[in-house]
């Protein structure tokens, strides 16, 4: 009689400990399962919150407008007390539930998923701040379970920085006669148009 592996119903040898398919679906469950790190809460933290590493290398709650808690790093795969340790996925997906944060995400698949202004939370709308992307849905919200791709950026320039090193162009740009001048101009004022940046 043959056996198949619960993952992809492969066929597994008699041994099974030669079946190069079955360790190599083994291998593509684990990629599946995503990347988590072991942290130390910094404070309280519910399953599915969003962190960000403190000064003293502990998660605490993650937040889009408060610069000593952002970027975030990720979502917690379990929730903790101060000083417990939690797992913190930062690649891979899960089905994260809402049900606890009074209210639903509400995504569609294909959103973009972004760390909010709630502390400790994530949204489908990017803040102006601080529009850190955390990942996408791959589902649309279905009884507050959504299920989530988690990649957060974190190259995310402030726009108080953005705003700074932009207007630095545009002054180089006013005083440079070449042809690039026009470029940049035209480059600011669609990302002014777009509401991107300040006027």
């Amino acid at each position: 009689m043959t056996a198949y592996t619960e993952e992809g119903k492969l066929p597994l040898l008699d041994s099974g400990s030669s079946d190069w398919l079955a360790v190599f679906n083994g291998a593509l469950s684990q990629i599946d399962q995503g990347l988590a790190l072991t942290c130390t809460c910094m404070e309280g933290i519910e399953q599915y919150a969003a962190v960000s590493i403190s000064d003293d290398n502990e998660v605490r709650l993650a937040k889009a407008d408060d610069a000593a808690k952002r970027p975030a790093i990720g979502l917690a795969l379990t929730g903790g007390e101060e000083d417990e340790e939690i797992k913190v996925l930062y690649i891979g997906w899960v089905d994260y539930d809402d049900s606890e944060f009074g209210g639903a995400l509400g995504a569609s698949a294909g959103n973009g998923i972004y760390l909010s202004t709630t502390v400790g939370r994530i949204s489908t709308t990017p803040t102006s701040t601080y529009p850190q992307l955390m990942g996408f849905a791959k589902t649309s919200t279905a009884t507050h379970v959504t299920r989530v791709f988690i990649l957060p950026n974190l190259l995310v320039i402030p726009e108080s920085e953005a705003q700074e090193a932009i207007d630095d162009v545009a002054e180089a740009s006013e005083s440079n006669t070449i042809d690039n001048a026009a470029a940049i101009n035209e480059i600011l004022a669609t990302l002014r148009a777009a509401g991107i940046i300040e006027s």
